[in-house]
């Protein structure tokens, strides 16, 4: 049986030890009614959905031509951050990142993982989640939709 795959807009405002962090508006995922934020824990960090409004377009653009494998991640092995930094997405402060694959007409998200870049890659606090398997077409038209929403 295949998973669900949903977003919300999230806003994330707050105040970290006195000094005010930057407005973001940002996509999370909803797998089967459950937003993906809360099963990672991600808010713990700091961390925000990298398909967010206030960067730039093409970083945008990029990440959702990634999460649809129309390019190679950025990341150098192979994984995609889905979870960044909320002031700057940057990999060197911490990230949340997934394996994503095309299996016939699904999309396949696995081996969540929390990763800085400089440390050896978490899979074992995450292994409980996923893997998540999406119908391809309605993983596509969800990303034409959030594409259509942020321009």
């Amino acid at each position: 049986m295949k998973n669900s795959l949903s977003y919300k807009t999230q806003t994330k405002l707050e105040e970290l030890g006195g000094a005010m962090m930057s407005q973001r508006f940002y996509f999370d995922f909803i797998i089967d009614g459950k937003p993906l934020s809360e099963l990672l824990s991600v808010k713990d960090f700091g961390m925000i959905g990298v398909i967010e409004t206030s960067s730039n377009s093409n970083y945008r653009e990029e990440k959702i031509k990634e999460l649809l494998l129309e390019k190679e991640p950025e990341l150098e092995n192979g994984r995609i951050m889905i979870y960044g930094c909320s002031e700057c997405l940057d990999i060197g402060c911490g990230a949340m990142t997934v394996k994503v694959e095309r299996l016939d007409d699904s999309i396949v998200w696995k081996d969540f993982a929390y990763e800085n870049g400089y440390e050896e890659t978490d899979f074992e606090e995450y292994k409980k989640i996923g893997s998540f398997v999406f119908d391809q077409k309605a993983y596509q038209d969800l990303f034409t939709e959030i594409k259509y929403c942020i321009e």
